[in-house]
Parts: structure tokens; sequence; C-alpha cells
């Protein structure tokens, strides 16, 4: 391999890959702001010091760029319901040709899937600030990206000439229902049984084609 432009080769011909000690410090302090950045979201869940949530307010924009700070919170104390997007696609005649959901199941790399359950619960959080702003009038607003993403799934199938978009909370099961199913059954719940699904609640419907609007 090549040295790089940071290498030096000294009289032996081997290549110096020793930094400067400016070019070391730097690096160490990001990696510790870094982790700190990290470490600031755990330590703000509750129960937590009126400190150690001033520490996580200031590392919040770089936790929300990088897409962090909330995951600690997802599985403790109590983990909530997971958020799935439903986009149905709808014919000229009324016909539904098929039904998208986000996050898609088997989708592989597993990375994949935490990306797009990612979107989901972005969704279901726009939605959830919509009724809060509406002070129970009723009046939901989808992301301002759900046009966008019709459009999308218009290109995809060329037939659709409008989407649905539903959201749908997929219930966990209580420690009661999973003792319960082991000692009568012997087996796990059934996760994708109905009964763990919330009724699709319909968000907002929107053209394929952006010269319907």
């Amino acid at each position: 391999m090549k040295p790089g432009k940071s290498d030096t080769i000294d009289k032996t011909g081997k290549v110096d890959t020793n930094w400067s000690s400016l070019r070391r410090n730097l690096v160490s302090a990001t990696i510790v702001l870094h982790a700190l950045a990290i470490l600031s979201g755990v330590w703000a869940s509750y129960p937590s010091s009126e400190l150690e949530r001033s520490l996580a307010d200031v590392f919040s924009p770089y936790n929300q760029m990088i897409d962090q700070g909330y995951s600690y919170r997802y599985f403790a104390p109590e983990p909530p319901p997971t958020p799935i997007l439903e986009a149905k696609l709808i014919a000229a005649d009324g016909r539904e040709l098929e039904t998208v959901r986000v996050p898609e199941r088997g989708v592989s790399p597993r990375l994949r899937y935490q990306r797009q359950l990612a979107v989901a619960r972005e969704f279901a959080v726009s939605v959830e600030q919509s009724r809060n702003d509406s002070h129970g009038a009723g009046h939901v607003h989808p992301p301002f990206w759900a046009a966008s993403y019709a459009r999308h799934l218009g290109r995809r199938n060329p037939a659709c000439v409008r989407v649905k978009l539903f959201l749908v909370l997929h219930l966990i099961p209580s420690r009661d229902e999973v003792q319960r199913s082991l000692f009568d059954r012997k087996r796990p719940p059934d996760l994708d049984s109905p009964s763990y699904y919330s009724i699709p609640e319909l968000i907002g419907e929107f053209p394929c084609d952006p010269s319907a609007s």
C-alpha cells in the first residue's frame, strides 16, 4: 500500500505513521466528545438529575443530527408499541393494487429494517404532534414528506392514482400474557396475531401524480 500524504518514509524505507501531538489531541478530543454526547442520552433517562438533563440538552442538536439519543428509552422501563406505516395504492377504478408496509417484514440487511423503523417512528411522532397542536379538534396533518412518498410509490407502480396512508401500532404482549402462553400452550404468543395490532388509522390520502393535487 502506498503511503498517504500524512505518512513519511524513514531512511530504512519503513513508513512512519506516527501522528503529531496536535493531530492525536484533536482526534482524542473528538472521540471523547462523541462518547460524552452518546452517554448524555443514557444519563438523562429517568430517573435523572437536573445536571444530567442539562448535559443532554447541550448535546441534543448533535444527537438529533446523527439520529441518536432516543433509542435508550425504547426498551425500559416499558417498551412502547411499534409504529407501522401502511400505504395502500389505489387504481383509477378504486381497486386496491397493493399495500406497502414500513418497516417491511424480512427486509435485509438489518440496518435497512432499522432505518425503515425510524421512518415509521418519525411518521407516528409527527401525527402525535399534530394531534397535540390541534387541541383535540381532530385535524391531523401528516408529515410534509407524505405527499412526496405517495409520488414515489406512484412512479414505482404507474397504475396507481392515489395513495392512502395509515398508521398502525404493533402492540407488545404483557408479561402475564407471555407467561400464560408459555405455561398453557407451551409456546410464546403469536406476535402476528390480529389482537396485537391496532385498527389502522387513516392519516391522509395523496395523489400519485403531483399535477392532480
